[in-house]
């Protein structure tokens, strides 16, 4: 058994949804969901049951949860034993706003740590609307966020760029291959930026459809636009359209209404040595 996947069931089980889980592992949803799937395979059981707000352990996951959560901490241990080079290395805290993970390499930081083992990140994971002001307000010497960039207390620099697009099952269009009037439109907040933006710009796209927002986790909306229940927007990490057609992804085009992952620093403070290796990591990372 892979200790990794055995601490993304830990995981799982206390956040009682993949999406969350994602985010504290730095996987993507999609790998989380399979190395879950994987699981079940092997021990030939059912460990979580889909529900509306998320995902409920099964009573077989409520039996392996304390095991498995003993292996993963004394492994963890082991590791502790073992990787003498990271004691007394310098903490760097970094902001990472929910969702970007997804469009990261899958060793993205763990490739960083193992170039610099001297510098231990320390990674918080936080709604893409705080990484601005966690940067700005010296929280965290760097951060990686969702554009547009409001804050002037902060410099940033574009790392990826992807379009955005609308998705959905085609079982919402109509004979003509239109949205059908009324189907439910899902979002995050109308307060997130790209949210904002495209009730903004993009009053065309949105015209007939019923706005329903105030989600905690985008898998949750892609899934239940997945199902029927309506459509979503978003870039093409997160969004995997079926091979039977069932599922529809047209792209939207604009230059400012994009998928876009920054790297931000304070705008008047020098960064320490720390810092300025990881930012010189990131601007080197092939991202796209």
């Amino acid at each position: 058994m892979d200790l990794g996947k055995l601490r993304c069931f830990c995981l799982v089980y206390e956040e009682r949804s993949f999406s969350k889980a994602a985010d504290r592992s730095y996987f993507s949803r999609q790998a989380v969901g399979k190395m879950i799937r994987g699981m079940e395979a092997e021990w030939g059981v059912t460990l979580f049951v889909r529900e509306a707000g998320g995902v409920e352990p099964t009573s077989e996951a409520d039996a392996i949860y304390p095991l498995a959560k003993r292996a993963v901490a004394l492994y963890e241990k082991i590791l502790s034993v073992i990787d003498r080079p990271h004691v007394g290395a310098t903490s760097l805290p970094v902001a990472v706003a929910r969702g970007v993970s997804s469009s990261l390499p899958g060793r993205f930081f763990s490739s960083f740590s193992a170039e610099h083992p001297d510098v231990a990140l320390d990674l918080r994971v936080v709604d893409a609307q705080e990484c601005e002001g966690m940067v700005a307000d010296g929280l965290c010497e760097a951060a990686l966020a969702v554009a547009p960039v409001e804050s002037s207390r902060v410099r940033f620099v574009s790392l990826k760029r992807e379009p955005l697009y609308l998705f959905g099952s085609t079982s919402v269009l109509s004979e003509q291959g239109a949205i059908e009037p009324g189907t439910s439109l899902f979002l995050l907040d109308r307060n997130f930026k790209l949210d904002r933006i495209l009730l903004e710009e993009k009053r065309s796209l949105v015209e007939g459809l019923q706005i329903r927002d105030g989600f905690d986790g985008y898998s949750m909306i892609v899934e239940m636009a997945k199902a029927g229940q309506g459509v979503c927007v978003g870039p093409a990490c997160y969004l995997q359209t079926a091979d039977d057609g069932s599922l529809f992804r047209w792209p939207i085009e604009s230059d400012r209404y994009r998928w876009e992952i920054v790297l931000l620093v304070p705008a008047a403070v020098e960064l320490s040595p720390a810092a300025q290796r990881f930012v010189a990591y990131a601007l080197g990372a092939r991202l796209d």
